[in-house]
């Protein structure tokens, strides 16, 4: 059962694939402080991972709120490494959300990739 809320988020997670695609630069510096950062990867990747593998290849798997997950790994990810002062600027926020949205569907289909492969976690 989708919650209202999940449905909300799906919605503003298409409308940011409809917009231009954004910086690649900057969805691969957060995917490799997401993927580096130990504390994040033990908190809230593998739980995902091993939640989603779960359900991977049956009916229960929906594709838009694995999305969601990712997208909520990748909101950490970007709170994490602002207020780690990693990056000192004079902009709040260093990774748009069309930013953090393209981040959770590379990490989403390079998920889907490893199982699609035989891996597991």
């Amino acid at each position: 059962m989708v919650s209202q809320n999940q449905r909300k988020q799906v919605a503003q997670m298409e409308k940011h694939l409809s917009m231009p695609t954004p910086d690649a630069d900057s969805t691969t510096e957060l995917i490799l402080f997401i993927e580096n950062d130990g504390n994040l990867y033990k908190q809230m990747t593998v739980p995902i991972y091993k939640n989603l593998q779960k359900k991977y290849g049956t009916e229960k798997y929906d594709r838009r709120l694995a999305l969601v997950s990712f997208r909520n790994l990748t909101d950490e990810g970007a709170k994490r490494y602002e207020s780690g002062g990693v990056r000192r600027g004079p902009t709040p926020s260093y990774f748009t959300p069309a930013v953090r949205t393209w981040s959770a569907v590379r990490l989403l289909e390079d998920f889907e990739s490893e199982l699609d492969a035989g891996n597991r976690w």
